[in-house]
């Protein structure tokens, strides 16, 4: 059952590793900061929640297929990225 938790726990905080790409949509032009400073600032910010993100799929799918098999850890993977 603790495994249930924390695997609900997980899914739960999944969406916020790559919600950093949304950002840019935010950029504006500050007076005294250079457009190409923020930009460059929350993309390198953006790429490692992207990172990150898959990394944790990926290593949850791995417990999912070494618990339930090769299919199922597929399958978990595949629905999480819905």
């Amino acid at each position: 059952m603790l495994d249930a938790g924390y695997g609900l726990l997980w899914f739960l905080f999944l969406p916020n590793a790559p919600y950093i790409v949304t950002d840019l949509v935010h950029l504006h032009a500050r007076p005294g900061v250079p457009y190409w400073y923020d930009i460059i600032s929350v993309m390198a910010f953006a790429l490692t929640g992207l990172l990150v993100g898959c990394l944790s799929l990926y290593l949850v799918q791995e417990v999912v297929r070494d618990g339930l098999g090769r299919v199922c850890g597929w399958i978990f993977a595949l629905v999480c990225s819905r």
